[in-house]
């Protein structure tokens, strides 16, 4: 069995912008509840330790950092503005996946603290793609 790398065999059946577009469409749809139900789950399980003050706190610094990233790479990758989809707040969001899925395992303040930063930034992303998406430089090539 040989292994063809997706691109390449996107592009030999002449469908990249269909394969693309088939494989975002459920994580277009799926990603904002799947990350409502996570962070109820994280906020009960504050609830439950009864540290439900904490929870502000970090969810304010990830979507700050967020933002912050986010401009840091518009300003360093000027020429990102007149691409096609903004793929740095994909990076974005797989950062602050990444840090969120070890979540269980991290010690008791980082059990309570890390999950809603990475939510914090989440969240943000998420607006942020939506305005992206909602802007004027969105093509119907580009969009998901």
């Amino acid at each position: 069995m040989r292994l063809v790398p997706l691109a390449t065999s996107a592009a030999a059946s002449g469908g990249s912008d269909d394969s693309t577009r088939l494989s975002m469409g459920p994580i277009r749809y799926l990603s904002v509840p799947l990350l409502a139900v996570a962070c109820l789950s994280e906020m009960s399980y504050c609830a439950h330790e009864r540290k439900m003050g904490v929870i502000p706190i970090p969810f304010i610094v990830g979507f700050t950092l967020a933002g912050v990233l986010k401009n840091t790479a518009e300003e360093v990758l000027s020429d990102l503005k007149e691409e096609g989809f903004p793929w740095y707040l994909f990076l974005i969001v797989s950062f602050f996946t990444l840090l969120k899925l070890p979540g269980p395992y991290y010690p008791y303040w980082g059990r309570l603290l890390i999950p809603h930063f990475a939510n914090g930034g989440l969240w943000r992303t998420v607006w942020l793609i939506f305005m992206w998406y909602k802007g004027p430089n969105v093509t119907p090539e580009a969009s998901l």
